[in-house]
């Protein structure tokens, strides 16, 4: 096969197989497949990862992120009727 007919698809399966190279070279024979299938696998699902990411920053947020984020809103919940004007009830 030659590097010209490959697109850019190919051309980078083959830059992440090269950086598996010490990976696959240490497996047998017996299980090469499953190891470069599992690589693929994985590979396809950390692209995917990338795009939603990218589509929506905050799919990237940490628990630790997402807690805070939590706590915030409830303290919000507990201040705004506080600061909300009361109806007028003529009383005044």
């Amino acid at each position: 096969m030659r590097a010209s007919r490959l697109g850019a698809t190919e051309l980078a399966i083959f830059k992440i197989m090269r950086s598996k190279e010490a990976e696959l070279q240490s497996t047998g024979a017996a299980n090469l497949d499953a190891c470069v299938r599992r690589t693929i696998a994985r590979e396809a699902r950390l692209a995917w990862k990338m795009r939603i990411e990218a589509d929506d920053p905050l799919v990237r947020l940490d628990a630790n992120e997402i807690n805070t984020k939590i706590n915030s809103l409830a303290l919000a919940d507990t201040d705004i009727p506080a600061l909300q004007p009361r109806p007028f009830d003529g009383r005044h």
